[in-house]
């Protein structure tokens, strides 16, 4: 029961590790090490979301694979994101761990989601992204992962990945092979001793010894998996073999994979150790199952573990085969080979098992074992030896000690002061080459003489206090020769220098580790490196232990790209730290690759700097380039430092290179071209709100309507979402005007409303992400608030100073004159009119006026992130108070009969304004992530009210149809032509095309500001020509005929 309990606690605290990332960001290049087959390429888009696959690249038979390299785990799970494209007719996606499947799914036409960018001819044309996660028991060194579908199609069915994610479950610590029940006690007492054929780079596959008979003795690959033998090399009567050395063992386990390849008719695959037949596996192949290298049969992959006693020290390892067709029909190969032997505590001795030197216990095969393995102190290799200085010895015990060392308690200590001659008097002297010092025969290093320990004089060459020089890491030399290096090196005697001894556990200074063996895959290398995502302890007086440890990487993204300004973002995947004192910042290198130096300006932005305890590190590069290019430059980073995680595993990289869009640069003189059109808009703004204000005073308020109406389509086209040249974009600035922000501002009408509700900035997307519109509905609603105020203020005004002049007496009137009165009798009869117009047409007037922002507003907020239930009930309040509006047009009810059905149509037409509206900004809103599909349906909505205009031509008066029919047609063309800067023809249309047809466009958009200006000014003079006219007919009626009218471009008919 306590077995079991600690069982259940060890897999319960072995939690999952992040071992390997593909396709996360919009950063990859390449398919990052995973094969393609049946496929042209590998990268594609959905969209604007970059896919390993995609449309129009992954469809129809295509298969991916990856054959990956794991360290000790014993279960693995994979998360990534899948797109299915386009009309798939309940197909299926298929996943394969070793040829095993592991996940199917069938798929529809996915008739609820949006299409993202398939097909537009199709009849059902339905993307769907699902997030797939499976899990599996898994041990084996390597993992073969192969996806695909059985797709019929081939123009409207498309697939791909992203966002890939492998994680491992790893064995407990000082585990080098385990399953989900095994313990740490469980699996630790099996030591990895042969591994072979493990490498996945078809590159650097080698045989590694292994040997073919009745075949060719040679490699291959089926799809990505290198393997010994294989298709046309190994199969009828052919044998594997090889022969290794283990060491002392009593029982191993072998591990390998085990290929079949094409026809199999219930033939078997064999092992035999020492000549004799252990694993004895029959198998049929399927026809028409997935194919890799064969023919018409599909592969099979199986991964063997067999465990059977054995003490030999050479085992024999013999693969091989009961196939009857011939190597063009029948095949097979092998692979990750792993070898390990056991010998645990309590074993029956008379099975020669070995034990563990070192570990303090003194086992059969060992004289000794004084718990370390450092010589000259009794025992070394768990053998006897004579300590340091002695001559002879009997099991580790000196009895007689070397030349110049004193023999005391069988130990030998080094004589360091010279034997004084002669002491029978008080005079001393010494020996010819030692002079007395201190009362003791010291050599003297330079006095010429070569005695003691002295091997030369200093004005011998090579020669250092009376010492050869000896190379780096050797300990004795001989006139200038290494006879001795220092422990942990051994001496290379044709290069003659001291090289370190990889796999002696000992660490010198030319190693990162050493862990007592030669293999890869371990943590430490077999050159005594530590490997990828391996962090090593060496242990003092002892070799070096390794553990899995996912290593931290940086990467870059591109964030956002403005005109000449391109912003990338460093960051990391996780939280690091550093060790060094330095501002890591300065140590950051950057370059760009393509433009020339003195064209661009590079600026670091820290958003937030390591320090010694982990933290989201990250900065941004602001990239100014002040040049034309032909093709995208390239960004390259090089950090000068490391960086640790928690665990101090380092950095997996320290440079990295991403792809920049291609700068939009004009130069100095058009973008003073473009800024001077967008102060003749701006001024031509300001003086139709002068004009406005007069015809307010004049006509009232129905062409102060259609001027905003301009106004504020105009302004809303900016938020298309396509990168606008850089004139354009100069030019869309002359908007902000139309904004009465600045006001609230200046009397901080805002602070006054953040008192009673929170206006939390909510992060728009797309092109209002990137103007920082604010979503927050309670933040945009405060003009509109701002605007309600004044109106009830002058409302209630005009109220009280009618009833104010009612109360008076009609003679108070004419106490400052007659003119005094008809003025107060001409202020009460505007009031009383305003009052009217106010009660019957004062909403519909608010409504016609802020519609856009209205709409604008509550679209923005439904299509956030709140986590506010009240913003999301008053957005969806104003939109549907709108939408029930423009509904009217459906209904005759509340109008008089109408002779004819245009005669409804025209009555309906605010309704149908209003409608239109809501449609140009839903989609404006809601189709911000799909830049083709946002201008097709923009245009098709002016198009449609273009016909409504030209067919109904529902307008009180030629001004009117003038203005109306400028705006739609100019919006149109505007909407229409931003095609042209769809990211598809980035690449296509160089830039100075696209500066000069932005001149077209900010034409268009003038020249629908002149109209309006032009028809405003022209109805200012007609009315003013009639005041005139009244007030000379008043003032000399006997001239009333003589005035004529005729020939005057003002004549009123």
């Amino acid at each position: 029961m306590l077995y079991q309990l600690l069982i259940v606690i060890l897999v319960i605290t072995q939690g999952e590790i992040l071992y390997l990332e593909n396709f996360i960001d919009d950063s990859f290049v390449d398919s990052e090490g995973w094969a393609v087959k049946y496929a042209s390429q590998s990268i594609g888009n959905c969209s604007i979301t970059k896919l390993f696959g995609g449309y129009g690249v992954f469809g129809k038979n295509t298969i991916i694979t990856n054959l990956i390299n794991l360290p000790a785990h014993y279960a693995i799970k994979i998360t990534f994101e899948f797109w299915k494209m386009d009309s798939w007719d309940n197909e299926y996606f298929y996943m394969y761990f070793d040829q095993n499947l592991i996940f199917s799914k069938q798929y529809g036409t996915s008739d609820t989601n949006q299409n993202l960018c398939g097909s537009q001819t199709a009849k059902i044309y339905h993307e769907e992204v699902s997030q797939i996660s499976v899990s599996q028991n898994h041990n084996f060194k390597t993992l073969f992962i192969l996806m695909t579908t059985n797709l019929q199609g081939i123009a409207d069915e498309w697939w791909g990945i992203r966002h890939f994610r492998l994680y491992i479950y790893p064995c407990p610590s000082g585990c080098q092979s385990c399953t989900q029940e095994d313990s740490s006690i469980d699996c630790s007492i099996w030591v990895i001793q042969y591994q072979s054929l493990l490498t996945v780079d078809p590159s650097q596959f080698q045989m590694e010894g292994w040997m073919i008979f009745e075949g060719e003795s040679s490699k291959s690959i089926c799809s990505s998996i290198p393997m010994v033998g294989g298709l046309l090399i190994s199969g009828k009567n052919s044998k594997i073999i090889k022969s290794i050395n283990l060491p002392v063992h009593c029982q191993i386990k072998i591990q390998f994979r085990f290929i079949f390849i094409d026809r199999w008719d219930s033939a078997y695959a064999q092992l035999y150790v020492d000549n004799e037949l252990i694993w004895n596996y029959n198998h049929s192949s399927v026809t028409n199952k997935l194919n890799l290298c064969g023919n018409n049969f599909g592969e099979n992959i199986l991964n063997e573990k067999i465990i059977l006693p054995h003490k030999q020290q050479l085992l024999q390892l013999q693969f091989t085969t009961t196939l009857k067709n011939s190597l063009s029909q029948s095949a097979f190969g092998i692979r990750d080979i792993e070898i390990f032997i056991q010998c645990p505590y309590g074993f029956p001795l008379d099975l020669d098992c070995g034990g563990i030197c070192g570990n303090g216990v003194i086992d059969k095969t060992e004289q000794c074992d004084d718990g370390n393995i450092f010589p000259f102190d009794g025992c070394f290799n768990c053998q006897y030896s004579c300590v340091e200085g002695c001559s002879n010895c009997i099991e580790g015990i000196c009895f007689e000690c070397q030349e110049n060392y004193i023999y005391q308690d069988f130990q030998c200590a080094p004589i360091s002061i010279d034997i004084l001659i002669n002491d029978l008097d008080e005079q001393q002297e010494c020996v010819y080459g030692y002079k007395l010092i201190n009362k003791q025969c010291q050599t003297v290093c330079g006095d010429g003489i070569i005695a003691g320990s002295e091997v030369c004089e200093i004005e011998e060459q090579e020669c250092h206090n009376c010492q050869f020089i000896c190379f780096k890491n050797c300990d004795f030399c001989i006139e200038g020769g290494c006879h001795q290096c220092i422990f942990g090196y051994s001496l290379n005697l044709k290069e003659q220098y001291c090289q370190p001894i990889c796999g002696n556990g000992i660490v010198t200074d030319d190693e990162e580790c050493d862990d007592q063996n030669q293999l890869n895959g371990d943590g430490c290398s077999s050159q005594c490196k530590i490997e990828q995502n391996y962090v090593c302890r060496n242990l003092q007086y002892s070799f070096t232990e390794c553990s899995y440890e996912k290593q931290p990487s940086f990467k870059l993204s591109l964030i956002n790209s403005y005109h000449q300004y391109q912003y990338v973002s460093i960051y990391f995947d996780q939280m690091v730290k550093k060790k060094s004192s330095n501002l890591f910042s300065t140590t950051i290198q950057m370059r760009l690759i393509g433009p020339s130096e003195t064209s661009y300006s590079l600026h670091l932005i820290p958003i937030q700097e390591p320090f010694e305890l982990v933290s989201a590190a990250e900065y941004q590069i602001e990239i100014l380039i002040n040049t034309t290019l032909e093709q995208p430059p390239i960004l390259e980073v090089i950090l000068g430092e490391q960086l640790f995680n928690y665990n101090d595993a380092s950095l997996l990289n320290q440079h990295k290179q991403i792809q920049l869009n291609i700068p939009s640069y004009i130069n100095d003189q058009l973008k003073q071209n473009a800024l001077q059109l967008s102060s003749v808009a701006k001024y031509t703004i300001i003086s139709m709100g002068g004009s406005a204000v007069i015809i307010l005073i004049l006509f009232g308020s129905l062409l102060v309507q259609e001027m905003l109406e301009i106004l504020q389509q105009q302004s809303y086209l900016k938020f298309i979402n396509v990168v606008f040249p850089l004139n354009l974009f100069i030019y869309f600035e002359s908007s902000n005007l139309v904004s009465i922000q600045p006001v609230l501002d200046k009397i901080k009408f805002n602070n006054i409303l953040t008192q009673f509700m929170n206006d939390q900035y909510l992060e728009s997307q797309g092109k209002l992400l990137f103007y920082e519109v604010n979503a927050n509905i309670l933040s945009n609603i405060t003009t509109q608030v701002f605007i309600i105020i004044i109106i009830i203020i002058t409302y209630y005004s005009a109220y009280v100073i009618i009833i104010f002049i009612r109360r008076l007496n009609n003679q108070q009137f004419f106490q400052f004159g007659t003119h005094f009165a008809k003025f107060i009798m001409i202020i009460l009869k505007s009031l009383q009119n305003f009052k009217r117009n106010f009660q019957r047409e004062a909403f519909q007037d608010f409504l016609n006026t802020n519609s856009w922002d209205l709409l604008f507003m509550s679209l923005l907020q439904v299509s956030s992130q709140s986590p506010s239930i009240a913003c999301y009930f008053l957005a969806y309040l104003i939109f549907y108070v709108n939408l029930f509006l423009s509904s009217k047009i459906l209904f005759r009810t509340s109008f008089p009969i109408m002779r004819s059905q245009k005669q409804l149509w025209i009555s309906k037409s605010n309704q149908i304004k209003l409608f239109k509206k809501a449609l140009f900004i839903s989609v404006l809103v809601m189709f911000q992530q799909n830049q083709k599909l946002q201008i097709m349906l923009l245009s098709l909505v002016c198009q449609f009210y273009l016909i409504y205009l030209f067919i109904m031509k529902p307008f009180k008066s030629i001004t009117g149809y003038v203005n109306t029919m400028t705006l739609e047609i100019s919006s149109f063309i505007f909407c229409f032509s931003s095609a042209l800067y769809w990211n598809d023809f980035q690449y296509k249309l160089n830039y100075e095309t696209q500066i000069q047809f932005a001149w077209f466009q900010i034409g268009i958009l003038l020249l629908c500001l002149f109209i309006n200006l032009i028809s405003q000014l022209c109805m200012i003079c007609l009315e003013l020509k009639k005041i005139v006219v009244k007030w000379i007919q008043k003032s000399h009626p006997q001239q009333q005929n003589q005035i004529q009218m005729k020939g005057s471009p003002f004549t009123i008919p």
